[in-house]
């Protein structure tokens, strides 16, 4: 899970960061049976990022150059 976390964030990089900018936080977290995504702020358009967040997640795909790179980080790590 530390795997598909750390690429789904790279994933969504640069809506995060916009979304950051305009006062949400977001933080996806796991544990052995589930990954949690807490966002907090407010704003009129947070069913819209959510939206956004939960289609990435759904058809998520990594191009293997990017997973390779972070599967040999994670690695390095254990």
């Amino acid at each position: 899970l530390i795997l598909f976390l750390t690429l789904y964030n790279f994933a969504i990089q640069e809506e995060t960061y916009e979304a950051a900018m305009g006062g949400f936080n977001i933080t996806p977290t796991f544990d052995k049976t589930e990954i949690t995504i807490t966002i907090t702020g407010y704003s009129e358009k947070m069913d819209m990022f959510i939206k956004m967040l939960a289609e990435k997640l759904c058809n998520f795909k990594v191009e293997s150059g990017i997973f390779e790179v972070y599967r040999n980080e994670i690695r390095k790590l254990y």
